[in-house]
């Protein structure tokens, strides 16, 4: 029984980044999807049902919110094929095959709407405050992502033939031979994030999942094409995996998980740092060649600069968001919602 915890969403260079789609698949069976407002108990309810499915003992995927990591926006629970996620902006989910599939759950009914409209008016000032928080810390993230390309773009070349070489090892020690005669199923994931607390990566995650987990140390992003090669391989012999994007290019593979095989793959780089010993780790920056030291050097102290500014103006937009929370919390009857949230957990689960 293993609990996992990764993001669904992004504060990436182009906007946010979702990717709940993936709770909208043949592989769920029943997506709940909830709606309210700030400080409506979404997250409260989300980790109610979390509990609730652990203290049956199954598998539980915590999904925290990119912008407020201490706050849940969706649960999964892989064994069931049950997913619950805040349906909200700015990861606006809608059904898909309603009532088939796809259920709301309404928590707005709870709310005191004589109360929340005497409201109205400081309210409105908050959200208009918020929403500039948030277009400034997207600009500072948008700068880094730049920052981050061109670091990336240092190198003059590449030895591929020899990245290619790690790749066939590494394949032949961890995906030997066939498991089975479908190709696998790649599920898409974020394990890292640009939050208000500064980068973080669940690491975590990866050591959970997998019992042999590489650290690829690459602070140029050319281990890409290795991870890519590595999940075409396990792909092609049967293994599912969980393909993890970078926030600041969420095209680019970053971590490659393939639990079935016992094998991880994750990135160290400038961005972010493995905080556990790994069971191999491969230095690729020799294989960058023709790289200008101080010019790395300046490039890595601008990205950090960027990335510190932009934690910044999140903490900003977090604290009017509590603000806004605040004139929410006392119109809700928080009693009325933990029994709900139980009652429904029992529901789903039994």
């Amino acid at each position: 029984m293993t609990d996992t915890v990764f993001f669904m969403g992004a504060n990436a260079p182009e906007g946010f980044c979702g990717l709940f789609g993936e709770f909208q698949t043949p592989r769920i069976r029943r997506l709940y999807i909830l709606k309210g407002g700030p400080g409506n108990g979404k997250s409260t309810c989300l980790g109610i049902i979390a509990d609730e499915a652990r203290r049956r003992g199954l598998c539980v995927e915590r999904i925290p919110c990119a912008s407020d990591p201490g706050s849940l926006d969706g649960v999964y629970l892989p064994e069931r094929g049950l997913a619950w996620v805040d349906g909200t902006s700015p990861h606006v989910a809608e059904p898909k095959l309603p009532g088939a599939r796809d259920t709301y759950v309404n928590l707005g009914a709870l709310w005191d709407m004589d109360a929340l409209e005497r409201e109205a008016e400081p309210l409105r000032a908050l959200f208009d405050a918020y929403a500039k928080a948030q277009r400034t810390a997207s600009r500072w993230i948008r700068a880094a992502g730049a920052a981050y390309e061109n670091l990336c773009a240092l190198p003059e070349s590449v030895r591929t033939e020899k990245l290619e070489r790690r790749a066939r090892g590494i394949i032949a020690r961890e995906f030997p031979g066939k498991k089975k005669t479908a190709r696998g199923v790649e599920t898409r994931r974020f394990l890292s994030g640009i939050t208000p607390e500064g980068q973080l990566c669940r690491y975590d995650t990866a050591f959970a999942l997998c019992a042999r987990v590489y650290e690829l140390a690459d602070p140029f992003g050319t281990g890409t094409a290795l991870l890519e090669t590595l999940r075409e391989a396990a792909l092609g012999r049967g293994f599912a995996v969980i393909a993890c994007g970078h926030p600041l290019c969420p095209e680019k593979l970053s971590h490659l998980l393939v639990p079935e095989a016992g094998a991880g793959f994750v990135t160290s780089d400038t961005v972010f740092a493995c905080d556990r010993e790994p069971y191999r780790r491969l230095r690729l920056e020799p294989l960058a060649e023709g790289v200008s030291r101080p010019a790395f050097r300046e490039h890595r102290k601008l990205l950090a600069a960027l990335l510190g500014e932009a934690n910044r103006a999140q903490r900003e937009a977090r604290e009017i968001h509590d603000r806004i929370e605040a004139h929410y919390n006392p119109t809700v009857d928080f009693d009325a919602l933990r029994r709900f949230a139980h009652e429904h957990a029992r529901q789903a689960l039994d």
